[in-house]
């Protein structure tokens, strides 16, 4: 199986560049306002725990969103961006870095969620029981799935190539299914928290901080999504009936 050429950062459009540019600066917004409405709005201010106490669900939505949406969003870009001008073997070595830093931040947010749910005393409360549970849940399984697949396939002990050329419409399809899934569980999660907290049920909510935090990164999550994909796409494809090259040399 064969692909068309993957272009890197000089082959793509000055559209394309600055889409990825923004992508890049959206995931630092969006991670910056999630950790602020964490401490501010929620009352996190720092109290970072996995101890089974409530205090441990502050660590889940900035875990999630620094692994699922953050690290994700730079390491799907790690191929493409300007802003990294290094040979192939490099960028691939940062991509391989930030998916391995999001599966242990993930996993860090997913023990810190069931340690808030496990409160001692009879105080918490039932896991995996909202869309946005058992979506996130889905979406981490695959997520980590596809992380032993790519490591296996492209880095140990990396079967031949022919092999690895046919696994790659697979682990580009899959990455982009679970990006787009994640950004989905990470609304989700939004909504469910806001409205939890009684931060956005009524008309007069809308004013509050903490109602408007919560749109602003649920804004900035879909602009940053949608930026991504547009420097993902080459819409300068060449005919299906075209020479084409391996993904994977």
């Amino acid at each position: 199986l064969v692909a068309p050429k993957m272009a890197s950062p000089a082959d793509m459009s000055q559209g394309r560049k600055i889409a990825c540019i923004l992508a890049h600066i959206l995931s630092l917004i969006s991670m910056a306002i999630i950790i602020d409405y964490v401490d501010d709005d929620l009352g996190g201010k720092g109290n970072y725990t996995l101890d089974k106490t409530g205090d441990a669900f502050y660590l889940h939505p900035i875990m999630m969103v620094m692994s699922l949406c953050f690290c994700y969003t730079n390491a799907i870009l790690s191929y493409k961006t300007p802003l990294l001008p290094f040979e192939k073997p490099t960028c691939k070595l940062i991509h391989l870095f930030l998916q391995f830093s999001a599966c242990i931040l993930s996993a860090i947010g997913l023990a810190a969620v069931f340690a808030s749910h496990d409160v001692g005393g009879g105080a918490g409360s039932a896991n995996l029981y909202t869309p946005h549970g058992w979506v996130g849940m889905a979406c981490c399984v695959a997520f980590y799935f596809q992380f032993i697949m790519g490591f296996f396939f492209y880095w140990f002990p990396k079967p031949a190539e022919d092999l690895r050329r046919a696994f790659m419409p697979v682990h580009v399809f899959m990455g982009l299914f679970i990006y787009l899934t994640a950004i989905g569980a990470t609304l989700l999660g939004l909504m469910e928290k806001s409205y939890f907290s009684s931060a956005c049920r009524t008309p007069d909510d809308a004013e509050s901080s903490s109602c408007q935090k919560v749109a602003a990164a649920g804004c900035m999550l879909v602009f940053m999504e949608f930026f991504t994909l547009y420097a993902l796409i080459d819409f300068n494809r060449r005919p299906a009936d075209d020479k084409s090259t391996p993904l994977v040399e």
